[in-house]
């Protein structure tokens, strides 16, 4: 009886020596966050947790899983996810702390595409479709890393503008397209 009583008591004190320091998952909803303070890119950011890894999932429109990591949140953490890499659309984020769903928030993945083609003579053509007003800085570059032109662009709608390269001395070019609202940058290379 006696051994009974003390595994019992023994129980209750681990249990809420336990309970005490372990977060709920309430709490944890309140020590998580999402910032994205640049295109294409996201920081998950956390306070210290004591309840167990974190596990975030990134899927696509379709539902298809592109990303998954585990986190050990014990220390409180901050990582960045780039998505750089991932097609225009929407994305959903999802955080679980074992089966409990503690975030899920959208992220949004925009590239804006152009289209360079050769015309001849060394001239070339660059195109966009742009729904809304935006102004772009284009650099030409050469082989050897050297902006050889530049240009100012402001695009609503659809765009197209021919440059003729035929008096540069350069085996391959590299038009680099950059956005002055949103900073994001894409790239397009010839030969």
């Amino acid at each position: 009886m006696k051994n009974s009583i003390l595994l019992t008591l023994a129980t209750i004190i681990a249990f809420s020596a336990f309970s005490a320091t372990s977060d709920s998952v309430e709490s944890v909803k309140e020590k998580i966050n999402i910032v994205s303070n640049k295109p294409n890119s996201f920081k998950l950011l956390a306070n210290p947790i004591d309840a167990g890894s974190l596990v975030v999932r990134i899927t696509d429109q379709n539902n298809v899983l592109v990303h998954r990591t585990t986190i050990n949140p014990k220390k409180g953490f901050m990582k960045k996810f780039d998505l750089e890499e991932l097609e225009s659309g929407s994305y959903t984020v999802t955080v679980k702390l074992k089966k409990d769903l503690i975030l899920n928030k959208e992220v949004e993945v925009k590239k804006e595409q152009f289209d360079l083609l050769p015309i001849g003579n060394g001239k070339y053509q660059i195109s966009l479709n742009n729904t809304n007003s935006e102004k772009y800085e284009l650099s030409i570059i050469d082989q050897k890393d050297q902006i050889v032109g530049q240009d100012q662009i402001e695009i609503a709608g659809d765009f197209s503008k021919v440059y003729d390269l035929s008096e540069l001395k350069s085996e391959s070019f590299v038009f680099q397209l950059t956005s002055m609202t949103s900073g994001l940058s894409q790239k397009r290379s010839i030969k």
